[in-house]
């Protein structure tokens, strides 16, 4: 798993093919890894208009800030959003329906990827 915030594209480019040469898949969200616990509770719709204003190097560190004082997340425990996985599965699978490349569009995550992947599934919604 990979965040865009602090990587060049180049950079990740290089951590997927040589993941890829290894036999490892790679999830990556854009911009941060929170945008996956946002999306447990909230449709991608419910962003901040601003969020996407803001400056390609900004939108993580607006993300985090945003998504901490608006939605709490990191007072909520991460077994708190064990409920709602099926319903970010979704979200984030209807987010990134029909990309083409290999970094999702902000804001995206391929965590549902993970979440599909494992030999335990969630609870249809």
């Amino acid at each position: 798993m990979i965040d865009v915030d602090h990587r060049s594209k180049e950079n990740i480019a290089t951590v997927c093919k040589t993941a890829r040469e290894q036999g490892c898949q790679i999830a990556i969200s854009n911009p941060c890894f929170e945008f996956w616990l946002f999306l447990h509770i909230f449709d991608v719709g419910d962003l901040p208009p601003r969020l996407y204003q803001a400056e390609e190097l900004q939108r993580s560190h607006d993300m985090k800030v945003a998504l901490g004082s608006n939605y709490d997340f990191h007072h909520r425990p991460y077994h708190a959003f064990s409920g709602e996985v099926a319903d970010a599965v979704r979200r984030a699978r209807n987010k990134e329906q029909g990309r083409s490349g290999l970094i999702p569009t902000f804001p995206g995550t391929d965590m549902y990827k993970v979440v599909e992947s494992l030999p335990i599934k969630p609870p249809q919604s």
